[in-house]
């Protein structure tokens, strides 16, 4: 199940557990099952972009909300509930995409030696974006020249290839936002208009008739 609506890949659970990201999609948030038990067990991540800070738990137990700031990324950590339930987890910091490449894995182990009963990879590489936590911020590039980006880059902003463009919006932090089909003013959502706007299912040439009059 998913609520961001970024589009995170995921990939198809062979246990039977049950797990969502929230909407502000740098959490994942599981509920597994064993049915031999008659018990589920809740286990989570969540990387909190806003305070700079994030936290792994399984049931009650927690670690204490760890900084980002000076977190080692890239290395390989894990997390267990007495070595029953495990999380093992791997974040790196893609700064200059404002983005993160998360790797996090889910057992459950009935036995202290051998293979456990459930292990599922919930995320491998899995791009996961930086959400916007400051609505007023200003442009991810201070001082910001198209002119200037463009000249650079041996560009002219009247021919720019789509490579470049993706890049552009690679470099301004936004390219995470944007749906794969961008908006079209001839499409039927925003055509026909009467100076530029379209009002519910009124039709222009009715519109314009009833002005005249």
């Amino acid at each position: 199940m998913v609520d961001c609506p970024l589009g995170v890949p995921l990939k198809p659970l062979s246990i039977p557990a049950t797990c969502r990201i929230p909407n502000h999609c740098t959490a994942i948030d599981c509920c597994i099952e064993v049915d031999f038990l008659h018990r589920s067990f809740h286990a989570y991540i969540d990387i909190n972009t806003c305070d700079n800070m994030f936290t792994v738990g399984i049931e009650k137990l927690k670690i204490d909300p760890v900084s980002l700031i000076n977190y080692e990324f890239g290395t390989t950590k894990n997390f267990n509930l007495k070595g029953f339930v495990r999380v093992g987890y791997n974040i790196e910091d893609l700064q200059s995409q404002r983005k993160y490449k998360v790797n996090v894995n889910l057992s459950v182990c009935i036995e202290s030696v051998g293979p456990c009963l459930y292990d599922a990879v919930l995320f491998k590489d899995t791009i996961i974006p930086k959400i916007m936590c400051d609505w007023e911020a200003g442009f991810s590039i201070p001082d910001f020249s198209l002119e200037k980006y463009t000249a650079i880059a041996g560009e002219l902003v009247s021919n720019l290839t789509d490579s470049f463009k993706e890049k552009l919006y690679e470099d301004l932090g936004i390219a995470g936002y944007l749906r794969e089909d961008s908006c079209s003013l001839t499409s039927d959502a925003f055509a026909p208009n009467l100076n530029g706007w379209k009002s519910g299912k009124v039709v222009l040439p009715y519109v314009q008739l009833y002005l005249k009059n």
